[in-house]
């Protein structure tokens, strides 16, 4: 948890009956270890929520670690949650799976089902894709469901706002290796249109783009003035492989996420919800989080920024300014032109700022043998979340 005010935060875990006050400090960030008895194991209800609540505005991000994998998400304020999510996996050699918890009791969630092969069994009823799973959830219960097809593109309906996480428990992408993946979905009315796709550093990256309604979008990859028009209906998704930097325009809200495995066979690959233009900021205050166990901890550090080229010179980490890049690309969009700059930082509390407020998008990844992980550091969405 990382602040720019000083305040306290109250954190409830029921099922570990955990009621604690942990204090926040503007110039440190807070951890706080949960016991791994409150990952979610066993598909259906129960009641694993983890509730956070605080005096001050606070970023949280969310880490995960096992055996040999890692992995990072940005966490949505209740403020930023909603009521339709479309899930976003990945094809992998283990479960696919999402989950998602409940804020208000009699929360009536309808999951329109889309997978590639064989069936699903929930509570002794067999699901095909294309079919419907409508259940009732209380306030702060949670659900889990996973398959060992991939789940991508089923559509999540509630009746009251609701959080929504998913990803896989394993995936390979382009070695021997594999990790952990899970990002906290943004819903529908969140959604951008207009995107900008960078590789991250060193990687092979590819990237999906999902539809929870019909919609148009074109592509362009480098600074071709060639540009593919694609279309998807509700539930749909496409993959881009090993591509270059990429701009989307959308005629409605979309879903990006990237999946990148470093290039060589020595990194776990990672999964990253990708900013929309309009969800950038002008500020971020994130960290990059080094405090696993020993064994577990990434000692390779980087950001990368998707900002206005012409802005490039306003913009100031940790309060310098003039700073140097280890990569640089630009790209055009709509008559504007964009680069993609990648800087190696250190481990901890970070701040980049453009002096002018110019918005950018900003993605933090740290990385070693066996480990890895990325999120984006912050969104700007219509409620100023």
């Amino acid at each position: 948890m990382i602040s720019n005010t000083n305040g306290n935060c109250r954190i409830r875990i029921p099922y570990l009956n955990i009621d604690a006050s942990v204090a926040v400090r503007v110039y440190n960030d807070t951890p706080y270890r949960i016991n791994s008895n409150i990952i979610m194991t066993t598909a259906g209800i129960q009641k694993k929520a983890i509730l956070v609540s605080c005096d001050v505005s606070v970023s949280i991000y969310g880490m995960s670690y096992a055996n040999v994998v890692t992995e990072g998400y940005l966490g949505i304020p209740h403020s930023g949650l909603g009521c339709r999510y479309i899930v976003s996996s990945f094809s992998s050699t283990d479960m696919s799976e999402f989950g998602f918890v409940a804020t208000s009791n009699n929360t009536f969630v309808s999951i329109l089902l889309r997978f590639q092969s064989h069936s699903l069994v929930y509570n002794g009823q067999t699901y095909r894709s294309g079919e419907t799973l409508n259940l009732v959830i209380s306030e702060h219960e949670t659900f889990l469901l996973y398959h060992s097809s991939d789940l991508s593109g089923t559509i999540i309906s509630s009746t009251k706002p609701i959080s929504v996480f998913s990803g896989c428990s394993l995936s390979f992408m382009n070695n021997e290796y594999s990790n952990h993946m899970t990002e906290m979905i943004l819903p529908h009315k969140h959604l951008g249109r207009h995107y900008i796709v960078p590789v991250l550093y060193n990687s092979q990256c590819n990237f999906r783009v999902y539809a929870d309604s019909p919609l148009n979008f074109t592509v362009m990859q480098g600074n071709i003035s060639q540009t593919e028009i694609k279309h998807l209906t509700t539930g749909q998704f496409i993959e881009v492989t090993n591509y270059k930097p990429t701009t989307i325009r959308s005629t409605t809200g979309i879903l990006v996420q990237l999946y990148c495995d470093t290039n060589g066979p020595s990194y776990d690959s990672v999964m990253v919800t990708l900013p929309a233009i309009q969800h950038f900021k002008a500020s971020y205050k994130f960290v990059a989080v080094s405090d696993f166990p020993p064994g577990y901890q990434p000692n390779s550090y980087y950001i990368t920024v998707i900002i206005q080229t012409n802005a490039i010179d306003g913009l100031q980490f940790d309060g310098v300014s003039s700073l140097s890049f280890i990569q640089a690309s630009s790209i055009g969009m709509s008559g504007q032109s964009y680069s993609i700059l990648i800087k190696d930082i250190s481990k901890g509390l970070h701040t980049i700022t453009q002096v002018n407020n110019v918005p950018f998008g900003l993605i933090i990844n740290g990385k070693t043998k066996h480990q890895g992980y990325a999120y984006p550091a912050g969104f700007l969405f219509n409620s100023g979340v």
